[in-house]
């Protein structure tokens, strides 16, 4: 079972270190946009539309 877990740990690694040098973004999202959220307010609208907003773009959670 010992070689088991290293072989996963391996796998992932590996994995991570692929993805990494793709460019992929790993770990939590960014903040919230300042900037987005104020634009949002002046249009009248509130951060859960910044939510939608980001999720129909795919941004920040990739």
């Amino acid at each position: 079972s010992q070689l088991e877990r290293e072989l996963i740990s391996e796998r992932v690694k590996n994995g991570l270190k692929n993805v990494k040098a793709k460019g992929v973004q790993l770990g939590r999202s960014k903040t919230r946009n300042s900037e987005l959220i104020l634009e949002l307010h002046s249009k009248g609208r509130s951060e859960s539309s910044k939510d939608s907003i980001t999720a129909k773009n795919h941004e920040g959670r990739n």
